[in-house]
């Protein structure tokens, strides 16, 4: 792309974003510009438009990362293990 049509990607991105985006740079920081924002707007668009209602499979509990044994009366003889 050339820097005039970089520019004029970032206006449209701006635009798209709603914000303020600045327009000046070499060649290679508005390629870098727009690159972010064009991730910016994808990551921003998978999410558009979708209120999910809050349910049981997508609440936080605070007990995400607990580990729980699928066999919570196993014994592990520790003479088995090894140490590294």
């Amino acid at each position: 792309m050339t820097k005039d049509e970089l520019i004029a990607r970032l206006r449209s991105l701006g635009e798209q974003l709603n914000r303020d985006v600045s327009l000046t740079g070499t060649k290679e920081e508005l390629a870098l510009r727009v690159a972010e924002l064009e991730e910016e707007l994808d990551d921003t668009g998978d999410t558009a438009g979708q209120d999910t209602p809050l349910s049981p499979e997508n609440v936080l509990t605070g007990h995400e990362n607990e580990v729980v044994s699928a066999q919570p009366d196993t014994v592990t003889d520790t003479a088995d293990l090894v140490t590294v």
